[in-house]
């Protein structure tokens, strides 16, 4: 998925001579599929105008993986799959995306399952239907910094960052892993160190129980029953763990992911149902006594909501 990173570029149409570069001369074939496939990218990923100059060089560098045919007609057939997915169309079938690409399904199922494991889709696992995967989020994220969301997600991490002194994550969710995609880092030598785009498991985070807290009974069992070696309570107790963060609008780690660290995380919203984010302060117990514990859950929820409320209304506005 090396293309995705052409996006990181200042938003300006192609100029004439990038133009003519992608319609003539060796590969043109292949540079104007690829070219007509990034875009298809843009438009459901991203939301991005057009292509960039810059594109030509990630092209010019991709080219001798690309030029293989077969390499070609599977890159283009897994962006026809993600490109199903629509806001009419959010959870897909293999079948119903069968018919909409025009595919076998035996064909659909292994791109799905290759897609799946990049994190590029993910599987609903009550009802077995695939929406696309929070690691396009993730990527959007790096790539969106003075668009809309960006601005605001930053601006409030920034700003809680400076209120607290401690380090805020914002993150999101592949699976059952999260991983984050921006921080503001605390200014004192002893912090917590999240690296970004590093994924950690979702049961054993405070972001990750956020997510966990909006899943279904079903998927929580699975999830349960795939780490229970790992995991210190019954599966009871994780339920009704889970269950109360989602009521309380907020999630805890009490040392859980590390011995002498406290973490308080609550849901961001863009549209639907479900966070698609979440924003969370992490402390070592040294600094996060009980009366900053409370106090955490308090901010995250409130400023949760603001990013929450300013993304909806700038993405209203477009």
């Amino acid at each position: 998925m090396w293309g995705v990173f052409a996006f990181c570029v200042p938003e300006r149409r192609f100029s004439d001579s990038a133009k003519q570069w992608m319609i003539n001369g060796e590969n043109a074939k292949n540079k104007r599929r690829l070219f007509h496939a990034f875009r298809k990218v843009a438009h459901f990923s991203l939301h991005l105008p057009e292509m960039y100059d810059k594109i030509k060089i990630i092209l010019t560098r991709g080219l001798s993986v690309v030029n293989n045919n077969l390499y070609m007609s599977s890159l283009l057939k897994a962006f026809d799959v993600l490109d199903c997915f629509q806001d009419d169309k959010q959870e897909l079938g293999i079948s119903d995306i069968a018919v909409l690409v025009g595919m076998p399904v035996s064909s659909v199922h292994r791109l799905i399952q290759s897609l799946e494991y990049e994190g590029m889709l993910i599987q609903n696992r009550e009802n077995k239907k695939y929406s696309l995967g929070s690691k396009l989020m993730a990527m959007s994220v790096k790539c969106r910094t003075s668009r809309s969301f960006g601005r605001i997600a930053s601006k409030y991490v920034d700003q809680l960052g400076q209120l607290t002194g401690e380090t805020v994550n914002l993150s999101t969710c592949s699976g059952d892993r999260i991983i984050n995609v921006y921080h503001a880092e605390s200014h004192f030598v002893l912090r917590p160190n999240f690296p970004l785009y590093t994924s950690y498991p979702a049961y054993k985070t405070g972001v990750g129980r956020v997510f966990l807290s909006w899943m279904g009974d079903p998927a929580l069992k699975w999830i349960y029953e795939n780490n229970k070696d790992d995991i210190s309570m019954t599966q009871e107790e994780f339920l009704v763990m889970l269950h109360q963060a989602r009521r309380d609008g907020y999630a805890l780690d009490d040392q859980v992911f590390s011995a002498g660290l406290r973490c308080v995380a609550a849901p961001v919203f863009l549209t639907g149902s479900k966070p698609m984010f979440a924003i969370s302060i992490s402390a070592p117990l040294s600094r996060m006594d009980d009366a900053l514990y409370a106090r955490s859950r308090e901010l995250v929820t409130d400023f949760a909501a603001r990013i929450s409320h300013d993304i909806q209304a700038a993405e209203a506005r477009v």
